[in-house]
């Protein structure tokens, strides 16, 4: 055979853009361009690379291609095509023997794509399974609980919940005896938002044990406000009323409400009247939920943005709905003083102790002897709310004579209350 008719039949085959070499090369070019997309987020480049390579190549990496092509399906927007492609990326790696590399975190993945389209089982399982395969041993029940056994959690009012409150990171070992962070805050979040909206939602409440994030701590207060459990969910929105935005703030606070809890909700919008004292929804919303209303809200504020002391004036009237809104259009120390005072004429100690730190912050419990008042006030709240220590540490800004014989009449009284007895305390300590 002529050697040069054989070199130039082996050169045109290898430029034939037909050539399996050739298409080989073309689809590991358009794969690498695809997932480099996908490192710049670039979802439609990455899925118009992977959509032209050449499935009929035999030297086809498909589970590559497939991951590829499921990844970009999923920054687009492509939920189902995006879960089906990612499965069958599974499946083909498994395919190829026991020796293959698995994908780390493909089934977080596919439970994210599974959650976009609602797939909120399918979801808890991929996980369930994930956390399982990593040695995460526990947590697979969650996968094989049935629906029956979430029906016996809610036949019973969610009773296991109650130990939520005082079950500590330590004790959440029952989890079997890998680390608890081989799950992150992340995936807790994830696998219970997959869990809250299936049959097996009592068991979002156990994936979260032993997890404090903000974003954690924010989905069980709302779990637990939703299943009629505001007392259990009081710890976590305390964690985060410092860093709360307003509207989370406002609906907490309206939730605390709609369950029974009205004074840890005034203590919300206090939070959020101080954090955020000139924002006019804030003022809304506290002056449409104050009960007593005897005036408009609208009303309120107009007279009160032209009359000073409109607010005492109100209170004097025995107005204290229309009061406690007028109070909210006064500036620094004059509203919290007319707070305090509203405060104290509905015996609302409980409240009056959460407004301290801020009374403390603006000056008002310094020992001065202008602001008598004030720290017999904050202590007789602390005291008749069992915090003895902080009434104490109240009355020592007490400076004046007056207000020394008053301070002296109540530390006798709580020094009566601290050595009462349980049944004593009712009629012995202040209230």
């Amino acid at each position: 055979m002529n050697i040069a008719l054989l070199l130039t039949s082996l050169l045109a085959l290898a430029t034939d853009p037909t050539s399996a070499r050739a298409v080989a090369s073309r689809n590991e070019r358009l794969i690498i361009e695809g997932e480099a997309a996908l490192e710049n987020h670039d979802g439609p480049t990455a899925l118009a690379r992977a959509l032209v390579v050449d499935d009929d190549d035999r030297r086809l990496d498909r589970p590559r291609l497939l991951l590829l092509r499921g990844r970009a399906r999923a920054l687009v927007g492509l939920a189902n095509d995006a879960v089906a492609d990612l499965r069958a990326a599974r499946e083909a790696t498994g395919a190829r023997g026991s020796g293959s590399p698995k994908v780390p975190g493909l089934g977080r993945e596919i439970a994210v794509q599974e959650r976009a389209r609602g797939a909120f089982d399918a979801c808890a399982d991929e996980l369930a399974a994930e956390f399982t395969a990593t040695g995460f041993a526990h947590v697979g029940e969650l996968s094989t609980r049935s629906s029956a056994g979430a029906d016996e959690f809610t036949a019973t009012g969610f009773a296991h919940v109650g130990e939520l409150s005082t079950r500590s990171s330590a004790g959440a070992a029952e989890f079997g005896d890998a680390p608890r962070d081989r799950v992150t805050d992340d995936d807790a979040l994830l696998w219970a938002t997959c869990l809250r909206a299936t049959s097996r939602r009592p068991l979002a409440h156990d994936v979260l044990v032993g997890h404090d994030g903000p974003a954690v701590r924010r989905l069980r207060a709302t779990m637990l406000l939703e299943d009629g459990l505001p007392r259990l969910a009081r710890d976590d929105v305390a964690a985060l009323v410092d860093d709360l935005a307003v509207d989370d703030l406002l609906a907490f606070a309206r939730a605390f409400r709609r369950q029974g809890d009205p004074v840890f909700a005034d203590g919300l919008l206090d939070a959020a009247l101080a954090r955020f004292p000139d924002d006019e929804v804030v003022a809304d919303v506290v002056a449409t939920t104050t009960v007593d209303a005897n005036a408009s809200a609208a009303m309120v504020r107009r007279t009160a943005l032209v009359s000073d002391g409109h607010a005492n004036a109100l209170r004097s009237a025995g107005l204290p709905g229309a009061a406690w809104r007028a109070a909210l259009l006064s500036t620094g120390n004059d509203r919290l003083r007319q707070r305090l005072a509203l405060l104290v004429d509905a015996r609302a100690w409980e409240r009056v102790v959460l407004l301290t730190p801020r009374l403390r912050a603006a000056g008002l419990l310094k020992s001065d002897g202008a602001n008598d008042d004030v720290a017999y006030a904050v202590a007789f709240a602390a005291a008749a709310t069992g915090n003895f220590d902080v009434a104490e540490a109240a009355l020592d800004g007490v400076s004046t004579s007056a207000g020394f014989t008053r301070a002296t009449e109540l530390r006798a009284a709580i020094a009566a209350c601290r050595a009462a007895g349980p049944d004593d305390q009712e009629t012995r300590c202040p209230r």
